[in-house]
């Protein structure tokens, strides 16, 4: 995967999926007897799982420095500490991750700027 195609990806994942929380609780096997995809909402679990499979892609691929790498290791030991996987999504968990895509977006934009990803 290039360095652009993968802030693409990163763009994508945050500024396409809704921060808020429905009211209800959604659940894919329920869109799957239709042609409708589930709404995408950051709240649902796929999304963290997207954007942790991401980071480890950039991880890999080593579009990151050791700032955005710390923090990363930090989102991960949050969600372990927090029992995220296994609990409802909050705000807080959602402005987490958002905060920590804005780092890496900001920090690969700069470094295409500067031809360095």
């Amino acid at each position: 995967m290039e360095c652009v195609e993968y802030l693409e990806k990163l763009k994508e994942l945050k500024s396409e999926w809704k921060d808020e929380i429905p009211p209800t609780i959604i659940n894919s096997p329920s869109y799957l007897d239709n042609d409708q995809k589930p709404p995408k909402y950051k709240c649902r679990k796929g999304w963290f799982q997207i954007v942790w499979g991401y980071m480890y892609i950039g991880l890999r691929q080593k579009f990151f420095n050791g700032e955005i790498r710390k923090a990363y290791e930090d989102l991960l030991e949050y969600s372990k500490n927090t029992n995220l996987p296994e609990r409802l999504t909050n705000e807080k968990d959602i402005q987490k991750v958002n905060e920590i895509l804005t780092k890496v977006i900001d920090d690969l934009e700069k470094r295409l700027g500067e031809s360095r990803c």
